[in-house]
Order: C-alpha cells, then sequence, then structure tokens
C-alpha cells in the first residue's frame, strides 16, 4: 500500500470511528417503534445539523500534496502555520524554515 493509500485508509478509519461515537451518543435509551426508528434513521443520514465527513481517497491526498507543494513553490506567502502541521500531519514534505 502506497503512502497516500494508507494515508486514505487511515482518514477513512477516523471518520467511521466518528460516525460510532456519534450514533452511540444519540441512541435512544429504550425500544423504538417502527416510525421512531425510521426517523432517527432519517435524522441521522440526512440532517443538515449533523456533519457528514466526506470519504478521502488516496488520490484526494494525492492532488492535496501537489497543491501545498505548488503553493510552497509559487507564494508560500499564502500559506498559514495550520497550513503547515496539516502537511505535517499528512506526512508531506514542509520546508525547513517552516517547520514547527
Amino acid at each position: 500500500m502506497t503512502e497516500p493509500e494508507s494515508l486514505a485508509q487511515s482518514l477513512h478509519e477516523e471518520s467511521e470511528a466518528l460516525r460510532r461515537r456519534m450514533v452511540h451518543a444519540t441512541r435512544p435509551k429504550g425500544p423504538l417503534s417502527m416510525d421512531q426508528a425510521i426517523a432517527l434513521h432519517q435524522r441521522m443520514e440526512g440532517s443538515p445539523d449533523l456533519p457528514r465527513l466526506p470519504q478521502i481517497t488516496a488520490g484526494d491526498v494525492n492532488l492535496i500534496r501537489q497543491w501545498y507543494n505548488a503553493v510552497c513553490d509559487l507564494n508560500p506567502g499564502y500559506l498559514e502555520p495550520k497550513d503547515h502541521e496539516l502537511a505535517q500531519k499528512l506526512g508531506f514534505h514542509v520546508p525547513r524554515d517552516v517547520r514547527s
């Protein structure tokens, strides 16, 4: 498995763990009727107030890396410290003068 694929898999696993925690936190305390179960499912799947995490692929990680590298080369002043921190977390090469 290449590095972008392993990063994408790791992000997918983290988003799945977050989804499970959200489901557990909103789980009803007692049995539900069929109507209540359907309403809960619709709320969990389609509610705009519940965050939906995007599925990030290895190709997405590679595209983000390319964008980061291009901005570092062409206009590094555009990047903020949090951009460099995220790049480090994703395993990208971060220029020595901006590493935290």
